[in-house]
């Protein structure tokens, strides 16, 4: 049986100080050896330096050479080339490039070189605020789309001219859905561990009890603020610790307020 090769849509930005971007390659190892030990398989991990970042090419041989691929696929998403690209397919860690930078949508990175896909602003509308006519910045801001961040999206249309249009998948938007009803404030991470940050957060002075914090994929976390927190101050708080984090919060109040 011949063996099959994955390269991984989680990847390693180059940082300037090199024992950080060494800990996070680690981290990328440890977590991709962890996932292909369930499976009769042998694997092989090779980094790839692509501009300014490090990828994982990851070459698996087994009988449940397959299912590890897909497995890995879904944990950490995958490059994949634009003609096995189809509508409908689903992209489980379409990472967010530079949300809120265009005023037609989300450009979201789901795997293709050279090539990002658009989120586009009515579909952005329609799922997120009821069809209400705010500008996608705007959206982008209150909900707390972050950089770098991997969220599930679905392809929904690839046109003439080999331009990919993507929507959430419906599981974000229920999400979303749930944070909008409870309305605290949540802080979107990208960059660093969870152990990472909530140290930071108690150095800083934070209180556990007024916090939560959860991992969403490679270095995402999602800090869930209690009723008597701002998202914006956890940010005052920890941001120039970690500068090497993206941050971007979910505005409960301000979100309730736009959507009625």
């Amino acid at each position: 049986m011949g063996s099959i090769t994955i390269t991984l849509l989680d990847k390693v930005s180059i940082d300037r100080n090199r024992e950080i971007t060494s800990a996070r390659l680690a981290l990328l190892k440890k977590a991709v050896q962890q996932d292909v030990e369930a499976f009769r398989v042998e694997s092989s991990i090779d980094e790839v330096k692509k501009g300014e970042s490090i990828m994982f090419k990851i070459s698996i041989e087994g009988e449940d050479s397959e299912a590890a691929r897909n497995y890995l696929r879904l944990k950490h998403g995958a490059r994949t080339l634009l003609v096995d690209l189809h509508e409908e397919d689903a992209v489980p860690r379409a990472r967010a490039d530079a949300p809120g930078s265009a005023g037609f949508g989300i450009f979201f990175d789901i795997g293709l070189e050279g090539k990002n896909a658009l989120y586009p602003l009515f579909r952005m509308r329609e799922q997120l605020v009821d069809g209400k006519k705010l500008p996608a910045r705007r959206i982008a801001k209150l909900f707390g789309f972050c950089n770098g961040f991997g969220y599930p999206v679905v392809v929904t249309r690839i046109d003439e001219n080999s331009k990919v249009f993507v929507e959430l998948d419906a599981r974000a938007v229920e999400e979303f859905k749930a944070w909008r009803r409870d309305g605290l404030d949540r802080v979107v991470c990208h960059g660093e561990t969870k152990d990472a940050i909530e140290r930071s957060l108690v150095k800083a002075g934070a209180k556990k009890e007024h916090f939560m914090i959860q991992e969403a994929g490679f270095l995402d976390c999602i800090i869930t603020c209690d009723g008597r927190t701002e998202g914006a101050g956890l940010v005052g708080l920890i941001g120039p610790c970690l500068p090497h984090v993206a941050m971007a919060v979910f505005n409960g109040v301000e979100v309730a307020k736009a959507t009625r």
